[in-house]
């Protein structure tokens, strides 16, 4: 569980270098790896070949991609938050397990959600993100930030007919 408060933009610069570090740690062990191909992606999968890139904590690859991507739109979302809502104070980002919503400002006036996939309709992610962020009562401004590799724009339109409430931004890299 991870809980990280973010008060400003070069905050989050430093944030984002770490998981870039860690990445730049693993794609250095891949080239320098000799053994057999099927091996290393055992090795990937399974045992503590990456690194967790905030806390340098040994991870299996799988997990570090997934947090990487996953941090990475987190961290986008605040820099989005901190230069259109500057006066809400600082930023709560809940990572990881972390209870309540994934971003939210000091005064809980602003809450997100985030994630990071392949598409929006995987596993269903963008629906469960909204039905979370529709059951946040006290919060006046909610945002479901997220990044895919695909064009959905049509898909995220028909989100947003449906839930007028929630402004939906997508986060490119």
């Amino acid at each position: 569980m991870k809980t990280i408060v973010i008060s400003n933009i070069e905050e989050i610069n430093i944030l984002v270098e770490n998981v870039n570090r860690s990445i730049d740690l693993v794609i250095d062990k891949i080239k320098v790896y000799e053994g057999e191909s099927k091996r290393l992606f055992y090795q990937l999968k399974f045992s503590a070949f990456g690194k967790d890139p905030l806390t340098e904590r040994d991870l299996n690859v799988i997990e570090q991609l997934n947090q990487s991507y996953t941090y990475l739109v987190s961290f986008y979302a605040v820099k989005y938050l901190i230069e259109n809502h500057p006066f809400r104070g600082n930023y709560k980002l809940n990572l990881g397990t972390a209870s309540g919503s994934d971003i939210e400002s000091d005064d809980g006036m602003v809450i997100a959600e985030v994630f990071a996939a392949t598409s929006i309709t995987s596993n269903q992610k963008m629906q469960k993100d909204i039905e979370k962020l529709k059951k946040a009562d006290t919060a006046k401004i909610k945002y479901l930030f997220y990044h895919t590799p695909v064009e959905d724009s049509k898909q995220v339109e028909r989100f947003l007919e449906m839930n007028k409430e929630i402004q939906i931004v997508k986060i490119n890299f």
